[in-house]
């Protein structure tokens, strides 16, 4: 339902000329295919007509089908652009809303809620001068679906809380609408993620993906499978339709196939899981990370021993198993400058806010201390194979006691020399950052680390070439940031310190990775 932005439609006009000689400017004409030429004296423009003077008398000419040329023109103002967003109803319901209402304010403009007369809800944005800017109809489905309603060009936007799969992307192709997952088509919104939540008391305080889907699924029911107290394990989720249900079913039932058991107490929202499940000693539920109210979170265990806590760093940084990308995606279609703007505001810092105050995560920049450190630094050991390993211990500690890290991390696609999406994005976000009088006169540090799939002097070169693409991505952006800090030269250590195991293809992904880390 998308309009068309014709630069010859005249459906608002900042300004009628009068026919008074005060406007007898000369102008031209032209017609779209530029076979008709007119020049001639404007004298008037008024419903969508140009009034020209011309040698052959004053004529009459329609402003769909003539575009003005010259500093004489009126200004028209385009329509409202009309569009409609498919997708998941927490992301349509939640997040939209928010960036529509922050967006009219960033053009000084105002913004209106209601329902659409056939189905959904409507969103009206306008502008400074209370005209119609855009018409927004947000469709509540489910991200497979908000795809082929952008497929098959019933919307603008789909919104998706994960990529395309390997047909969706193909069939985009395949019907000439680009690649679906190229930097212009996908937008990396916002981050959440899955939390498994006990009372406080409870001893367990890890649990692997596998224990999680057996317990919910009914097939593992005494605490004590888990190490934990001999105590009949009481289940609780939030109901079908909230984005943990979604993400619970992604990350954790659908991979084994396996459905809730009947026993299962369905709880409302997460805040009402929460709140049932820190006062049950033997309960455990599921949350999103930001709604786990007084409840114990647990960390997640993954094969090799290494565990992952959720904490809004370790979401931020993508280090956390259980974290879920939510996006944005469109079509390669050539695109107003209006509808541009808007989708260059949705990842701009300034709808930041908004995503917080949405119940997401952001991508704002956080900062955490070596500290919380301890695990990584004794899986480091554990792991060294020899003494020539230790030189490149013993510098990477020199950073990072020293220092603290940014939750900025850097991650390649699969070719491993582009960065994927979201990184090419922060790449901008974090040049600007440093730029800030914080970091004045401090040193940053890329480091780059490998997954230890192969042979080791390969895994150190590749991690070596991803942050020397950092560094000079970070250079690209903003030349002049050593002039107000010391930025070091990129280093790569292989796989020295892996943060997940390396038997599944996430864990290999999350731990080839960039990191940025700061000494004062």
């Amino acid at each position: 339902m998308a309009l068309n932005w014709s630069k010859f439609h005249t459906a608002f006009i900042i300004a009628t000329l009068s026919t008074t000689p005060l406007f007898a400017q000369e102008v031209e004409l032209v017609s779209e295919d530029e076979s008709v030429r007119i020049k001639g004296e404007l004298v008037g423009f008024e419903d969508g007509n140009y009034t020209i003077k011309t040698t052959l008398g004053e004529l009459v000419l329609s402003a769909e089908q003539l575009n003005c040329v010259g500093e004489n023109c009126p200004f028209i103002k385009p329509p409202a652009e009309e569009f409609a967003v498919s997708g998941p109803a927490q992301m349509g319901e939640q997040l939209l809303p928010g960036l529509l209402d922050a967006f009219s304010r960033s053009i000084s403009g105002s913004f209106n809620a209601s329902d659409h007369p056939t189905e959904g809800k409507l969103y009206v944005v306008t502008d400074n001068e209370s005209d119609e800017f855009a018409k927004v109809q947000i469709l509540n489905k489910d991200s497979s679906t908000g795809l082929v309603d952008l497929l098959q060009g019933d919307t603008r936007i789909a919104l998706s809380t994960r990529s395309p799969r390997g047909q969706e992307s193909e069939a985009f192709e395949k019907f000439g609408m680009g690649s679906i997952e190229s930097p212009s088509q996908e937008k990396v919104i916002a981050l959440d993620a899955l939390t498994f939540i006990t009372a406080a008391e409870n001893p367990v305080k890890s649990i692997t993906m596998e224990d999680a889907a057996s317990i919910f699924a009914g097939r593992i029911t005494n605490w004590a499978e888990l190490g934990g107290p001999d105590a009949q394990i009481s289940l609780y989720v939030p109901n079908p339709e909230t984005g943990s249900s979604e993400m619970f079913d992604t990350f954790i039932l659908a991979p084994l196939e396996l459905e809730l058991d009947a026993s299962v107490t369905v709880a409302g929202d997460d805040m009402d899981v929460a709140i049932r499940v820190e006062t049950d000693p033997s309960g455990i539920g599921f949350t999103s990370i930001l709604n786990t109210q007084q409840a114990q979170t647990l960390a997640i265990e993954g094969s090799c021993g290494l565990k992952s806590h959720p904490s809004l760093f370790s979401v931020k940084s993508e280090e956390y198993p259980l974290t879920q990308r939510h996006f944005f995606y469109m079509t390669d279609e050539e695109r107003s400058e209006n509808f541009q703007g808007f989708l260059n505001f949705i990842t701009s810092d300034e709808a930041q806010s908004v995503v917080q105050n949405a119940g997401y995560i952001s991508h704002e920049i956080a900062s955490e201390s070596v500290e919380g450190y301890g695990a990584r630094f004794a899986s480091v050991l554990a792991g060294l194979s020899g003494t020539s390993d230790i030189p490149a211990v013993r510098s990477m500690a020199d950073v990072m006691l020293n220092g603290e890290r940014l939750s900025t991390t850097f991650r390649f696609n699969e070719d491993g020399n582009t960065l994927d999406n979201r990184s090419a994005e922060d790449l901008s976000r974090l040049a600007a950052h440093l730029a800030s009088d914080v970091y004045r006169g401090k040193t940053v540090q890329i480091m780059g680390f490998g997954s230890s799939q192969g042979d080791g002097a390969a895994d150190q070169q590749l991690s070596q070439t991803q942050a020397e693409t950092v560094l000079d991505g970070l250079l690209e952006r903003n030349p002049t940031l050593n002039a107000s800090l010391t930025l070091s030269p990129s280093v790569g250590y292989g796989n020295i310190s892996p943060i997940a195991c390396n038997d599944t293809p996430e864990g290999v992904q999350a731990n080839t990775r960039v990191e940025v880390w700061v000494q004062n």
